[in-house]
Formats: structure tokens, sequence, C-alpha cells
């Protein structure tokens, strides 16, 4: 692979990770599409992953849920837009790819560790 591609692996290891927008994909199409607008998504190669651009109007922005970390970020519902949906969350996009692999679906269990 030679020291070209180490140090373009090595400078990529080094960087802060980028968070992705991950909508809900039980949100009416309606709330999608304001959320797209809102937020400024650009979809990216990884299924269901958006970036995303913080709006200013605190209308439309959403508190944290207690339950996020540095890694993933879940945001409250808004009522009564959401009908008691989190309209998404901001994650890693690196850790939503192995997530993406194991092809879940309901009724399965999965153990993050």
């Amino acid at each position: 692979f030679g020291e070209e591609r180490w140090a373009d692996l090595h400078h990529s290891l080094h960087r802060e990770p980028e968070h992705l927008c991950f909508l809900n994909p039980f949100l009416p199409e309606a709330e999608r599409a304001a959320l797209a607008e809102e937020y400024a998504l650009q979809e990216t190669h990884i299924p269901g992953a958006y970036h995303f651009e913080m709006p200013e109007a605190p209308s439309v922005q959403y508190r944290i849920d207690k339950h996020a970390d540095e890694h993933v970020v879940f945001v409250e519902p808004l009522e009564p837009r959401s009908a008691g949906l989190a309209p998404f969350m901001f994650a890693e996009g690196a850790a939503v790819i192995a997530a993406l692999a194991l092809d879940v679906e309901e009724g399965h269990d999965v153990l993050d560790a």
C-alpha cells in the first residue's frame, strides 16, 4: 500500500469524527421534508445518513436527550409536531456502518458494547 496511502490513512485516523444526521424512518413524509429544509440535509454515501447544518431559529432546534454521549446524540421530540417520535439522531458515520451491515430487522435483539 505504500507510504502515500499510509499518510492519508494516518491523517484520517487523527481527524475529529464527523457526525451525521440519521432521520427516524417512521416519521411522516411531511415532517421529513420539513427537517430536510430546516437542517439543510444533504445525502451521504451511507444509507439514511445526511450531512446537516444546525438551524439558527430556536423554534426548530431540538433539546438533547439525557442518553446522549460524545458518539451519539439523541434529541427529544417536539410536541405536538412529531407525534411523540424523536425525529433524528446525530451519530458518527463509521459507527452506523457496522449497525447497517448487521441488517437488523424488527424483533431482533442486538447488544452494543
